[in-house]
């Protein structure tokens, strides 16, 4: 009998042991991070309201109450024709010079997907807490001498968020709790991306970012794009600038 507890106790202890260590104590709750961060980038109370803001030479607006969403984006085309995107909790449309065009069900997805993920991606972090999204913490890295925690995002094909399915990781200050880079590779587009915030300003309370695009044409996973753009192997590639920014809340009812 003695010798079957002390099996059973050694058994014990060596589980235990097994236990404590496979909890790193250091490693923070995702969900948690990224709320935080949310919050230093004064989306946390963002439930509804209007938003609109220029890149490059296209117009963007987004509306947003509870659950009910609409995003746009308005540009001329080469023949100089008035063109507005419209993504919507119904569905797409598209019409030129106010004339709505019709297009196959495989353009309106394309196209839906496409001004749902530049929306999603000039209001980073926002959605990345949307109970839908796989997150998964990947550590810990140094960039430019500072420590930023790393986190992966997997993000469904729905309009609301990014449009398209998405593997996104972004970089938070373990301090200063922003998110100060984003690496993605898009489902249609196999070309990889660094993006570095710089410019950042607050308007209506909501942080926004401008920011350095990268990327490269050696294979390379977005797992490691950290070390990719830390030994100077990624090349510059575009200048993304937010402007003529505007945050307006919805009238009462």
């Amino acid at each position: 009998m003695f010798f079957f507890f002390k099996r059973f106790y050694r058994l014990y202890a060596v589980l235990l042991v097994s236990l404590l260590c496979a909890c790193d104590p250091t490693e923070p709750e995702v969900r948690q991070l990224v709320e935080n961060t949310i919050r230093v980038h004064g989306q946390a109370d963002y439930k509804g309201g209007v938003i609109s803001f220029r890149s490059g030479e296209v117009l963007y607006r987004v509306l947003r109450h509870h659950d009910a969403f609409v995003y746009s984006r308005t540009f001329q085309d080469a023949n100089g024709q008035r063109v507005h995107d419209v993504v919507q909790n119904s569905g797409f449309s598209r019409t030129i010079n106010e004339q709505e065009e019709k297009l196959s069900p495989e353009l309106n997805i394309e196209l839906a997907a496409a001004v749902s993920r530049e929306i999603f991606l000039a209001l980073l972090p926002y959605n990345l807490n949307n109970p839908s999204v796989q997150q998964k913490y990947e550590g810990n890295f140094e960039l430019k001498g500072q420590e930023y925690h790393k986190v992966r995002f997997t993000l469904p094909a729905q309009r609301e968020i990014a449009g398209e399915k998405l593997e996104l990781i972004g970089w938070f200050h373990k301090q200063q709790h922003t998110l100060d880079y984003v690496g993605f590779r898009p489902e249609k587009d196999g070309a990889v991306q660094f993006w570095e915030a710089k410019n950042p300003r607050k308007i209506g309370g909501i942080r926004f970012q401008d920011y350095t695009a990268y990327s490269t044409t050696d294979r390379i996973s977005i797992e490691r794009l950290d070390q990719a753009f830390d030994l100077g192997r990624l090349q510059q590639q575009s200048e993304i600038a937010l402007t003529e920014i505007k945050t307006n809340s919805l009238p009462n009812p």
